[in-house]
């Protein structure tokens, strides 16, 4: 495994308001260490096919994720987790693009 980086997963934490919109109220964060690494060819390629404008994987220890869907950096950047893959030797794929990002 390359070098270990720290990350947070994000969990948000919704609630409805008076009028039953669900609102988010707090995030819970879990720190983790994870292998940083860039989006294949592929992967950039297909993704951008289908509207998402990824920006790199992060590989964390399977226990370690209950399907957050943000991830946050140590520089504090938050990034949306788009699609997840498990591997066979007990670690995820968290595929991450930067959050609200979309083509076109």
């Amino acid at each position: 495994m390359r070098e270990a980086t720290k990350i947070n997963l994000i969990f948000e934490v919704m609630e409805p308001d008076i009028y039953g919109i669900p609102q988010m109220v707090r995030e819970e964060k879990n720190q983790v260490f994870a292998e940083i690494r860039s989006i294949s060819a592929a992967e950039f390629y297909n993704a951008g096919r289908n509207g998402l404008r990824p920006e790199f994987r992060a590989d964390v220890f399977f226990a370690d994720y209950d399907g957050q869907k943000i991830v946050e950096l140590e520089n504090g950047k938050k990034y949306e987790i788009y699609r997840t893959y498990f591997r066979d030797d007990d670690m995820v794929e968290l595929y991450c693009q930067e959050r609200g990002a979309t083509n076109g």
